[in-house]
């Protein structure tokens, strides 16, 4: 059987594993005043789910992030979730790609939008899940932000075989500029 034909898999929440770890390892007493405001808030752009968080933390913190998630013809399995955002607001954006166990993990994930531009995201960890990250430059995202067809996400399965899922970049721009105006408005 091969990897398509065995990809049900349920998907977790989409945020990196370093922002669900800081939001859950927070002390209750660190949140702020407004405890009544939604801590999780979602949008949907076209293609794109916006989600954003209230982390706490000095100073408290607003962390977004744009997600997809890659779904089988006829829409009933994910097959991929790429996330876009960053845990940190200092830090830079970075590219996540989850793929359900069995992907051949020398072969990484790529986001590709043409034989130039991609971004290598590395496996870092196999659960139930893997997860593999990259830090995407600026000159990547202005092109993915102006980019109209589909990029391609590329990865191997466990028999060494390529598989290649297209990503739709409709409301990628949108909902990736909402997400940095969120995090810099906290």
């Amino acid at each position: 059987m091969g990897f398509l034909d065995n990809a049900g898999f349920a998907l977790r929440r989409h945020l990196p594993a370093a922002l669900a770890l800081s939001l859950l390892a927070a002390p209750a007493w660190a949140q702020t005043k407004d405890a009544a405001a939604p801590q999780t808030t979602t949008a949907t752009y076209q293609d794109w789910t916006l989600r954003c968080d209230n982390a706490v933390g000095t100073p408290p913190h607003k962390v977004c992030e744009v997600a997809q998630t890659i779904m089988a013809e006829g829409g009933k399995t994910a097959l991929a979730q790429i996330v876009i955002g960053r845990p940190d607001p200092a830090k830079p954006l970075r590219l996540i790609v989850q793929l359900p166990n069995g992907v051949w993990l020398p072969s990484n994930a790529i986001l590709a939008l043409d034989d130039k531009t991609t971004v290598t995201a590395t496996y870092k960890r196999c659960v139930q899940l893997c997860f593999a990250d990259a830090e995407i430059e600026d000159k990547t995202l202005a092109a993915l932000k102006a980019r109209t067809d589909p990029a391609k996400l590329l990865f191997a399965d466990g028999t060494q075989r390529v598989v290649e899922l297209p990503v739709s970049l409709n409301g990628f721009a949108a909902a990736l500029d909402a997400s940095l105006k969120d995090t810099a408005a906290k």
